[in-house]
């Protein structure tokens, strides 16, 4: 399953909405748009390490990689790349 289908399926666990999946743009914005609070969000990142086997150093991260889907998929693109 490539990266966009995983992250999307992710999202839509957390918010517990499947419906989600095809309303999810790059430019979505994932509190905002998609409603994620703080312990969503902290849930999401959790599931994106596990999922990519990554484990994510939270002080390298500025809340503007967390703001967009379109951020968040590059900000997963590059730690994959490492």
């Amino acid at each position: 399953m490539e990266l966009d289908n995983i992250l999307k399926k992710i999202i839509c666990e957390v918010k517990e909405d499947m419906t989600l999946f095809d309303k999810i743009k790059a430019n979505t914005n994932l509190m905002n748009d998609i409603g994620l609070d703080s312990l969503q969000m902290v849930n999401f990142l959790l599931q994106i390490e596990q999922q990519f086997n990554l484990e994510l150093d939270y002080d390298d991260i500025d809340l503007q990689d967390l703001q967009t889907y379109e951020s968040v998929c590059t900000l997963i693109n590059k730690l994959l790349a490492k």
